[in-house]
């Protein structure tokens, strides 16, 4: 933040005494020396040429009856050349002025007692970059008109110069109501012991630049936001001279800031952080090097910053322009209402590699946080399978030999930990995303997010095919299948909203941990709240918003699925047909990290799934899976591809898609279309290929539900022997020709004991059974 040096500026520059402007202040404009005129026509010398204060210079020409002084600066932004010429003219002590107007910005000077051009003429004009200050003096025996010479020689110059100023430049015009205020509260007059006549006012926006990476629409909200009045006096010598500068800010840490600055300058050496007792917290400072000559104090009230500058000529003590920025500082003060009057160090900007580092933080604590909230939603549907007791099962068919069963906790342990690996895996590519857009890199920034995402989508792709041939048969290599319009548009505003959502997050965190920029009081201003408040709406706005992301994202896939016809064409393998009672498509399952989950729901606060999309992602390895459609819903599964078919015809086409399938899955019910399906399983000789499904429900349900599937096989025909262990731990049944059950089970039901449970199911050589 630089509002105490362009202060500094406004005061000094315009006084056309010693400031250290800070670096890009200067135009980038050719070198004074290089642009003042050199010849100022026959019959003059140039006798002399000396270096001054803001990069100006002095060229001086003699000739027997005339004497020509050239004097030029560059000119600074801020105040701008209107500002400092405006200043400049009315500061002149004991001269009266007289616009020049075929110029745009030009001012004649004549010395008290003479006329206008009566052996003299000093003429003050301004080109883009630069000002100059033109004099000749003659005697009674030259024949040279002053005036006509002088403005000749502005002619010559302004053609080398630049031209002049634009007319409508944004440092002229009319003050503002802001301007006016500011300027009330500037003293009128200095204290009269010091013999101040002349003096003159400006006032306009303290213009800051937009430099160490602060954004650019900041720095023009400040500067639309943060006016500053000037006044300045001088003696008829011009040896002594003094200033206030006031600057009001849109905020008080602004001017705290401001405040703090000034007690770390760079030109000048502090004095004092103290330095009156009556005017709490003033820094005093005196300048060194070229600034040697200026005694200065700087104060705040609230969120007015008023900087005080005092300049003196060899002729005036120190003591006496000590005392002189000492009272203008109680007078100006006493002129200001109430407020805070602290100071306030901004804290630098961290390093690069923190500011990645923070970012990357606050990626994997949203990450983290999303999957915590996700494994309590898990909790809460885990707990509503607990309850009732199981009913002691009874078997259906007396006689039938007890069958296997296949443990399967510690394949689904191992499946749990594989995608531990994938959730890593994701959470670095999306960490390294995030960091290269808001490192500010640029295009190569992009460049980096860009390739960080594709390469976390491949990773995941990679990762996919390797948990599904974990335990069973490897899928096949999918074929490239375009959504549907609706699924893309969805996934395209599913992306646009996650990278807000998660964009602002990071932001709003980024706002509470570390303490306000000019970005947050931006913002704080737009939405009328306190600056720490921003922070915290745009975390948990920026969370919730990426949460939505996740969520029409998973939409977006639905939206996008292919129907059944389309999933034949593409995979010729024989279907797996996925049975169930409609009223099971909403049944909960713990989800678990997997590849099964896209890149884009790592912020997914879903906890569970529906349990259909475990059993077809796992189908899949074996053939693409297919099921009936629900009447009336249109929305396509993230499970089996739908098929809608008629209620009169829907018999006939289930035992044909029966006789085509090469696996059959069934999840066991207790609905009548269930019963009929069992029968034609049975009467249609398909009990070889066929795996019944144990739904994730309570344990008693999950009892009624066995005994309900028993009875309808042993009512076509089927014997059905007794399970080896409790139905409550059930995942999946084979049944064997002579009834013999040959069962899956595990101590918990989630996404992994499931998965593995299907690969057990259809490869029977996989482990040996207990």
């Amino acid at each position: 933040m630089r509002a105490a040096h362009s202060a500094a500026i406004v005061c000094g520059v315009l006084l056309l005494w010693s400031v250290n402007v800070p670096s890009g202040s200067v135009r980038a404009a050719p070198a004074v020396a290089d642009v003042l005129l050199s010849d100022v026509g026959s019959g003059f010398t140039l006798v002399s040429e000396k270096s001054g204060n803001l990069e100006s210079i002095t060229r001086t020409f003699q000739s027997e009856h005339a004497n020509v002084v050239l004097d030029a600066f560059p000119v600074t932004e801020p105040p701008g050349v209107r500002k400092m010429f405006e200043l400049f003219s009315a500061s002149m002590a004991a001269v009266t002025t007289i616009p020049e107007p075929s110029l745009a910005l030009a001012t004649w000077f004549v010395p008290a007692g003479l006329q206008h051009g009566e052996g003299f003429a000093s003429l003050i004009f301004a080109t883009r970059d630069y000002m100059f200050i033109f004099t000749l003096a003659i005697d009674t025996a030259s024949d040279i008109d002053p005036v006509s010479f002088v403005r000749g020689l502005a002619d010559i110059q302004l053609a080398a110069g630049g031209g002049l100023p634009p007319v409508d430049g944004s440092t002229g015009g009319k003050r503002t109501p802001a301007d006016d205020a500011l300027v009330a509260l500037l003293p009128v007059q200095p204290p009269a012991v010091y013999g101040l006549t002349s003096s003159a006012t400006v006032a306009g926006d303290d213009e800051l630049k937009a430099t160490d990476g602060v954004d650019g629409a900041v720095v023009d909200f400040l500067n639309e936001n943060a006016p500053t009045a000037a006044r300045v006096w001088s003696d008829d010598t011009g040896d002594l001279l003094g200033a206030v500068s006031i600057t009001k800010y849109p905020y008080d840490i602004f001017a705290a800031a401001a405040l703090g600055e000034a007690a770390h300058p760079s030109d000048s050496d502090v004095v004092s952080t103290d330095a009156l007792e009556d005017v709490p917290n003033v820094v005093s400072y005196a300048g060194r090097g070229q600034a040697s000559d200026q005694i200065g104090t700087a104060f705040r009230r609230g969120d007015v910053f008023v900087l005080v500058l005092v300049s003196h000529r060899d002729g005036v003590p120190v003591e006496r322009a000590a005392a002189l920025a000492a009272d203008l500082t109680r007078l100006t003060a006493s002129g200001l209402p109430a407020g805070g009057t602290g100071a306030y160090q901004f804290p630098s900007l961290p390093s690069k590699l923190l500011g990645l580092a923070l970012s990357g933080a606050l990626v994997t604590a949203a990450a983290g946080g999303s999957t915590a909230v996700a494994r309590l939603r898990a909790r809460r549907v885990s707990k509503r399978w607990s309850g009732s007791p199981l009913p002691a099962p009874e078997p259906v068919a007396q006689g039938a030999r007890k069958g296997t069963a296949i443990p399967l906790d510690l394949d689904a342990k191992q499946l749990r930990r594989r995608g531990a690996v994938v959730l890593v895996g994701q959470l670095v590519a999306v960490n390294i995303c995030i960091v290269a857009l808001s490192g500010d890199f640029a295009w190569p920034g992009v460049g980096v997010a860009v390739l960080s995402l594709i390469m976390g989508l491949l990773l995941t792709h990679w990762w996919q095919r390797r948990e599904l041939s974990l335990l069973g048969a490897a899928a096949p290599p999918r074929q490239l299948v375009l959504p549907r319009p609706a699924g893309a548009l969805v996934g395209l505003l599913a992306l646009a909203v996650l990278a807000l959502g998660v964009g602002y997050a990071i932001k709003g965190l980024r706002y509470v941990v570390l303490k306000p920029s000019l970005a947050q009081l931006k913002w704080s201003d737009l939405l009328g709240i306190a600056p720490r408040t921003v922070g915290i709406v745009f975390g948990i706005g920026g969370f919730l918003v990426a949460v939505l992301g996740a969520w029409l994202f998973r939409i977006a896939r639905a939206l996008g699925r292919s129907g059944t016809k389309r999933v034949l064409e593409v995979d010729q393998r024989q279907a797996a047909l996925y049975l169930r009672s409609f009223d099971d498509d909403s049944v909960p399952l713990p989800a678990i990290a997997s590849a099964r989950r896209p890149l884009f729901e790592l912020f997914s606060l879903r906890g569970t799934d529906p349990f259909e999309e475990s059993v077809a992602w796992e189908l899949n390895c074996y053939g693409p899976v297919v099921a009936v459609g629900r009447p009336g819903r249109s929305l396509a599964s993230l499970g089996a591809a739908r098929e809608h078919l008629a209620d009169e015809t829907w018999r006939d086409q289930v035992a044909s898609r029966m006789d085509e399938a090469g696996i059959i899955a069934i999840a066991t019910g207790q609905t009548d279309g269930l019963a009929w399906e069992l029968g034609q399983v049975v009467t249609g000789g398909h009990l070889s290929k066929t795996v019944f499904v144990f739904p994730p429900v309570a344990p008693a349900e999950i009892g009624r539900r066995w005994e309900h599937t028993a009875a309808s096989l042993v009512g076509a025909g089927q014997a059905v022997g007794s399970l080896p262990v409790s139905p409550a731990l059930v995942h999946t049944v084979r049944i064997e020709a002579d009834g013999t059950a040959r069962v899956t089970f595990a101590n918990r039901r989630d996404e992994a004991t499931y998965r593995t449970a299907v690969d057990h199911a259809l490869n029977p050589a996989m482990s040996p059974p207990t």
